[in-house]
């Protein structure tokens, strides 16, 4: 999976080679098959952090950001092959369903123990938000129930972050909710 990551990142069409071809539709499937509360052998972990790491490659909204030097993310306009490659491949995740398969792997406290896969599914989900419209729509407007309490996704993922033992799990909580608000708000 290094070679794929290695291959898609940064890369207009490379990635849009991927996404044709089927492969982007492949990705949520092999994280949806992981059950998000029963923690991972270390093999398992580590197929994930991969899958996770092909998946922000290809979504990474710092790309996007390269591609238009000095201005936000946010606004999709004539920014070129690799931010539009971005901005296409966040659609299409967002449309299959990324957003929630990856909340379920970022969440602690019922959620995904590994703290490792769950910064891991934290930065790819900052990335497939970051400047997507309909990725921020998706978790804003959304709600888990935590300990029998219905919660704003937003909250939720903050306290996992917050509450996280050491501060490079913390970061990526960080990133979610700059991706969130930039250009959101």
């Amino acid at each position: 999976m290094a070679g794929a990551v290695a291959l898609v990142a940064g890369h207009a069409a490379n990635g849009a080679q991927f996404r044709e071809a089927g492969h982007l539709g492949r990705l949520l499937p092999l994280l949806r098959q992981v059950d998000p509360v029963k923690k991972p052998s270390p093999q398992q972990a580590a197929n994930l952090g991969a899958v996770l790491g092909v998946l922000r490659a290809l979504v990474d909204g710092s790309a996007a950001a390269a591609a238009l030097p000095g201005q936000p993310v946010g606004p999709r306009g004539d920014a070129g092959a690799l931010a539009a490659a971005v901005w296409a491949n966040q659609d299409a995740l967002v449309a299959g369903g990324a957003v929630p398969t990856l909340v379920s792997l970022c969440l602690d406290n019922g959620g995904m123990p590994d703290e490792g896969v769950r910064v891991a599914a934290m930065a790819a989900l900052a990335g497939l938000i970051a400047g997507c419209p309909p990725g921020q729509a998706a978790l804003g407007g959304s709600t888990i129930s935590v300990v029998g309490r219905t919660l704003p996704v937003v909250q939720a993922l903050l306290r996992t972050a917050l509450r996280a033992p050491s501060p490079a799990a913390r970061v990526p909580g960080d990133g979610v909710l700059v991706a969130l608000c930039e250009a959101n708000c």
